[in-house]
C-alpha cells in the first residue's frame, strides 16, 4: 500500500485544494477535499486499467461541475418535498434547487464545501479522513454537526467508506457519495449487468418524490434481483420524469449487507456493493449533458450509472420510511464497501 498528496490548484478564496492518491497492487484510488470527492479510481480488466469513474483533469472543471460528480453529499443525499420539514413543532426552510424540492442539501451541501483530510494507516489498511463542522442553519438544516467521511483502500481491491456524525440537537442526515461509475471507461453503460438485493423499491412521483408505498420489483422494469443489463428495460414504461431509472431500491436484510452487484461483458470488471444503510438510489445517466471529461473524453446521457447507498429520499415527510433523525442520543455512523474484480 503506498499514499501521496499533490496540490491540486485553489478555490476563489485562495484556499488550496489537495489530491490524495493511495494505490494498492489492484486499485490506484485518488481524491480530493474539495467536496470529499473520489477524483478516480484505476481497476484492472481484461486488457489493462482503466479508470472507472468519471472526473475531470482539473480543479477548474471540478468546481464549475453541476452533476454531484463523485461528491460526499450531506447533510441529506436525495429529494425532501417542497425544501421544508417540521420537527419538534419548528419548521426548517431548506434550499429550493430543484423547483420547489431540496435535492442533495441544495447549494450549500458538502459537495460544495472544502473539508480537512488527514490520512494514516490501520490494519493493513491506507485511509484519508475528511472533516468538517456545519454550522446551525447551514442550507437551513438545525444543529451543529461535526462531520467525518472516511475513504479508503481496506484491502487490495475494496474501498471503504464510512460516515459519521455527532450533533448537538436532531437533524434529518443522510450520507453517501456520487460516484458515476463506467466498468468500460467511456460509452454508454446500458449493457452492463446489474443485480439489486432488492425486492422492493419506493414509489415515486415525477419530481421524483416517493408517495410512502414500497412496491414489489418482481416482473417489473424493476426487477433486477437476477442479474440484467441496465438497457433492457429502460424504455419499457416512463420509469422517471426524463426516462430511465432514478430510484430508491430497499436493500433487503440488515448490517453490511450486499446491495448490488454490476459487471461489464467486454472488460470483465466486477463491482460489488455493500452497505449497512436501509436504501440504494440507482440512477442510470439519465440528466446527463454532453460535458468535457477527463484526458478529452466527451461524456453523454447514459454514459454512467451511480448507485448512492442512503436513507430514502424524503424520509421527513415519511414516517412509514426508517427514521433518518439523528440528534445527541443517535449519533449517525454508516459504511458501505465498493469491491472491484475482474474474470
Amino acid at each position: 500500500m503506498r499514499f501521496e498528496k499533490r496540490s491540486f490548484g485553489s478555490l476563489p478564496s485562495g484556499e488550496a485544494v489537495s489530491c490524495w492518491i493511495l494505490e494498492s497492487n489492484s486499485l490506484v484510488f485518488s481524491l480530493i477535499d474539495y467536496g470529499a470527492a473520489w477524483h478516480s479510481i484505476v481497476a484492472p480488466g481484461r486488457n489493462g486499467k482503466t479508470d472507472v469513474i468519471l472526473g475531470f483533469d482539473t480543479f477548474e472543471e471540478w468546481h464549475a461541475n453541476t452533476m454531484f460528480m463523485n461528491a460526499t453529499i450531506g447533510r441529506f443525499a436525495n429529494r425532501i418535498a417542497g425544501g421544508r420539514f417540521t420537527l419538534n413543532g419548528a419548521e426548517y426552510t431548506l434550499d429550493r434547487n430543484e423547483g420547489e424540492n431540496c435535492l442533495h442539501s441544495g447549494r450549500k451541501g458538502f459537495h460544495n464545501m472544502l473539508w480537512k483530510g488527514t490520512a494514516f494507516s490501520e490494519q493493513g489498511g491506507i485511509f484519508v479522513r475528511f472533516e468538517r463542522t456545519s454550522p446551525p442553519g447551514e442550507g437551513g438544516f438545525p444543529g451543529l454537526l461535526n462531520a467525518a467521511v472516511t475513504y479508503g483502500l481496506c484491502e487490495e481491491n475494496t474501498i471503504s467508506a464510512e460516515y459519521t456524525a455527532t450533533l448537538d440537537s436532531e437533524c434529518p442526515l443522510s450520507f453517501t457519495n456520487h460516484a458515476y461509475f463506467n466498468l468500460a471507461g467511456t460509452g454508454s453503460v446500458l449493457s452492463h449487468e446489474l443485480r439489486l438485493f432488492s425486492s422492493t423499491y419506493a414509489e415515486l412521483d415525477r419530481a421524483g418524490i416517493p408517495s410512502g408505498r414500497l412496491l414489489s420489483a418482481a416482473n417489473s422494469p424493476f426487477d433486477f434481483q437476477t442479474k440484467k443489463p441496465i438497457g433492457r428495460d429502460i424504455d419499457a414504461a416512463l420509469l422517471s420524469a426524463q426516462g430511465g431509472y432514478d430510484h430508491p431500491f430497499t436493500v433487503d436484510g440488515n448490517g453490511l449487507r450486499p446491495a448490488a452487484e454490476v459487471s461489464e461483458p467486454v472488460s470483465g470488471r466486477r463491482l460489488t456493493v455493500r452497505s449497512t444503510q436501509p436504501a440504494l438510489h440507482f440512477y442510470s445517466g439519465n440528466m446527463m449533458k454532453e460535458t468535457a471529461g477527463r484526458n478529452g473524453a466527451l461524456y453523454r446521457k447514459r454514459d454512467a450509472f451511480c448507485l448512492e447507498t442512503e436513507y430514502y429520499p424524503d424520509s421527513p415527510h415519511q414516517p412509514g420510511f426508517p427514521s433518518a433523525f439523528f440528534g445527541p442520543q443517535r449519533p449517525y455512523h454508516e459504511k458501505a464497501l465498493f469491491e472491484f474484480d475482474c474474470d
